[in-house]
Order: structure tokens, then C-alpha cells, then sequence
């Protein structure tokens, strides 16, 4: 009688990338107090965790808060919610990883609109 044939080994994963550790180094780069790439990996500055990224202008102004791949990047409407861009833009939403104006409501909340009459979303964006 025929036996079923094994099934093949599973072998380790070996080829994961190290965690990225805080960096001094970093720390005092205009990456970091731009970008978040505030930790060190492998010799390169990194964004290591979303910490790295709140600190960071992109953060404050363009929504990129969330550590991913090692850089910060806007990950969803949160990460946009607080951002100078929605406050003064309406660029309150997630939308293919950037902060963008998606409805009317996210534009008449905005400084855009009320200085400058630009009311309604389309394309992303406020206009009139």
C-alpha cells in the first residue's frame, strides 16, 4: 500500500528586519523634527514607531502620524482629523495616503471657507 507523501518542512523565517531602536543621532536631524525618522535601523534614520511621527511637522501639518515600513504616513481619518491641513483646508479624510477634502461638511468647517469662500469639495479639495 501507497503511503501519502510528506508534506514539505516549514523552515524559520530568517530574513526579518530588526526593530528599529531610538537614536540620539536621529533625534537632532531636520528628518526627525520633519519627517519622524527618529530611530535608527541598519545605519539609516527611520521613523521606528508612530511616537517618531507625532512629533514631527509632517505629522501636525499634513496627517503622516502613523509609523509604517519605517516613515510616517497617513494611515486614516484620524491621522488627518487633527492636522493643520484639515483645520485650514478641509483635507480631513484618508484618501489613497494623503489628508484630502472629500465632502462639503469637511470644507464649511475649515478656514478655506470662511475666509475664503472656498465651500464645497471636489477632487479632493475645497473650491468655490
Amino acid at each position: 500500500m501507497a503511503t501519502a507523501p510528506e508534506p514539505p518542512k516549514k523552515t524559520p523565517n530568517t530574513t526579518h528586519t530588526a526593530p528599529a531602536q531610538p537614536s540620539a543621532a536621529c533625534a537632532v536631524t531636520s528628518e526627525c523634527k520633519r519627517l519622524g525618522l527618529c530611530s535608527s535601523r541598519g545605519g539609516a534614520c527611520v521613523a521606528g514607531s508612530s511616537s517618531d511621527c507625532l512629533g514631527a511637522v509632517d505629522c501636525r501639518d499634513a496627517g503622516r502620524c502613523t509609523a509604517q515600513a519605517g516613515r510616517c504616513v497617513v494611515a486614516g481619518d484620524g491621522d488627518c482629523a487633527g492636522s493643520y491641513g484639515c483645520r485650514a483646508f478641509g483635507s480631513c479624510r484618508a484618501r489613497g495616503g494623503v489628508c484630502q477634502a472629500v465632502g462639503d461638511a469637511d470644507c464649511a468647517a475649515a478656514s478655506a471657507c470662511s475666509e475664503h469662500q472656498l465651500c464645497r469639495a471636489e477632487g479632493g479639495s475645497c473650491v468655490r
